[in-house]
């Protein structure tokens, strides 16, 4: 069976990246990492001085090149877009990303973040403006709880209200 949703993320440190990897499976949607251009990493996290970077550029609204992708969210009933809340804006190169593929993008979309800090609804509407739509439903999960019960709490009601828009998902499929 084709996947109905497509998950694109950023991450800095590797945690959104666990986040999209455990909303893929629990969707069994496709997952996507956005990359700056430049070297790969070789670690989950980007370097200091790429996230220090990316910080300043999202602060003032810039783009960071990004490496090209390979799925196209115009083959998905459902995007999710993923990353860091960055002093509540979004980072860089998920700017780019919506810049490149932002067109593309169905009326269904979700948003989710790790957040070590506040402000992530300031993200989100963010978010909301470079999309060019509200989201369906939004995740943040704080630094404190990843990885606990709360966290699976939190990422079970997201899936929920997603679900409207995943006619084709199976409910009992959706156990995180």
């Amino acid at each position: 069976m084709a996947k109905t949703a497509l998950i694109v993320y950023f991450t800095m440190t590797g945690e959104t990246g666990l986040l999209a990897r455990r909303l893929g499976v629990a969707l069994d949607a496709a997952v996507e990492r956005i990359e700056p251009r430049g070297p790969a990493p070789d670690r989950p996290g980007l370097g200091l001085a790429t996230r220090l970077r990316t910080r300043a550029e999202a602060i003032v609204g810039l783009r960071q090149p990004i490496r090209p992708v390979r799925l196209s969210p115009a083959d998905y009933g459902l995007v999710l877009i993923g990353c860091p809340a960055v002093l509540g804006r979004v980072p860089s190169p998920v700017r780019q990303w919506l810049s490149d593929h932002g067109e593309d993008l169905p009326p269904a979309v979700g948003f989710f973040a790790s957040t070590g800090g506040p402000r992530p609804e300031a993200m989100f509407a963010d978010l909301a403006r470079h999309a060019n739509r509200p989201p369906l439903a939004t995740l943040a999960v704080p630094r404190a709880c990843q990885g606990s019960e709360r966290e699976d709490a939190l990422m079970i009601g997201f899936v929920k209200d997603l679900l409207p828009a995943l006619p084709l998902l199976r409910q009992q499929r959706v156990m995180v």
